[in-house]
C-alpha cells in the first residue's frame, strides 16, 4: 500500500490527476477484511486516511467539491488526520459557496482541536468566510486578531535573523 500511495503522489506531481485518483482509490477502497489489508499492520490505516485526504485534494483541484467533502468525511474520528480533513472540508465548502457548512467545519476543528497547528489557516479561512458573507466588521475583527497574534512572532523572527546568537538560541530551544 505504501508503494501504491507513492505512485499516486508521483502521478499527482506530474499533474496526472486521473492516475493519482486511481492509485489512491486502490488504497481507500480496500476493505479491512481483504487479505492484503488484513496482513498489513496498523500503519495501513494511517495510509488509508492519507489516501482519503489525497482523494479529497484531487477532487478539490477538479472543482468537485461535493466529492472532496465525501472523501474528507471518510477520515475517521479517531484519525490523527482529522484536523486536516476538517480544515480541507471547510475550504472546499467555502470554494463551493456553502458558507454555513464551511463555518461549521471550522467551528468543529476549533472545538475538537484547540491547539492544532492549523489555527492560523483556520483564522484566515474564517476571515475569508466573513468577507464572502459580507460580514466586513467580523472580517476586520478576524484579521486584526490574526495580526495581533502573529505580529510579535514575525518581529521576533526578524530580530533573530539580525542576531546570530539569538538565532542559535532559538534553534537550540526548538531542538530541545
Amino acid at each position: 500500500p505504501a508503494a501504491v500511495y507513492m505512485k499516486g503522489l508521483a502521478a499527482a506531481r506530474r499533474g496526472d490527476l486521473g492516475e493519482a485518483r486511481a492509485q489512491f482509490c486502490r488504497i481507500a477502497d480496500q476493505k479491512a477484511k481483504d487479505r492484503v489489508a488484513f496482513n498489513v499492520d496498523a500503519r495501513f490505516f494511517a495510509l488509508k486516511d492519507l489516501a482519503h485526504l489525497a482523494l479529497g485534494r484531487v477532487a478539490h483541484e477538479q472543482d468537485r467539491y461535493d466529492e472532496a467533502y465525501y472523501f474528507y468525511f471518510s477520515v475517521p474520528e479517531d484519525s490523527e488526520r482529522l484536523p486536516e480533513a476538517l480544515f480541507e472540508a471547510s475550504w472546499s465548502m467555502l470554494q463551493k459557496g456553502e458558507f454555513r457548512a464551511a463555518r461549521a467545519f471550522a467551528d468543529q476543528l476549533d472545538r475538537l482541536f484547540p491547539r492544532s497547528p492549523l489555527r492560523a489557516e483556520v483564522a484566515i479561512l474564517r476571515a475569508n468566510l466573513a468577507v464572502k458573507t459580507c460580514a466586513f466588521d467580523q472580517a476586520r475583527t478576524e484579521a486584526a486578531a490574526l495580526e495581533g497574534r502573529y505580529t510579535p512572532i514575525q518581529k521576533e523572527v526578524a530580530r533573530a535573523l539580525a542576531d546570530e546568537e539569538r538565532r542559535r538560541a532559538i534553534v537550540q530551544r526548538l531542538l530541545a
